[in-house]
């Protein structure tokens, strides 16, 4: 499960789909959409329809790459 953030600043729980993982990453293969912001820190913290004030991560953030999973 993620949280992702909609227009209105407010979280919303998704279930993803994962494959396995890359260290201490998740390998993620669905439920997620392209460009659509989700909560990396502080998930702890949330509920659902929470409103909060969304921050870049880290000037180094760099997103993942578009890699295909191999199956």
């Amino acid at each position: 499960m993620i949280y992702a953030v909609g227009k209105d600043n407010k979280v919303h729980s998704k279930i993803i789909e994962t494959n396995g993982t890359s260290g201490l990453n998740f390998i993620v293969t669905g439920g997620v959409e392209s460009g659509e912001v989700v909560v990396v820190e502080g998930v702890t913290k949330l509920a659902d329809n929470q409103e909060i004030v969304p921050q870049e991560a880290g000037k180094n953030a760099q997103p993942a790459a578009n890699a295909p999973v191999k199956k």
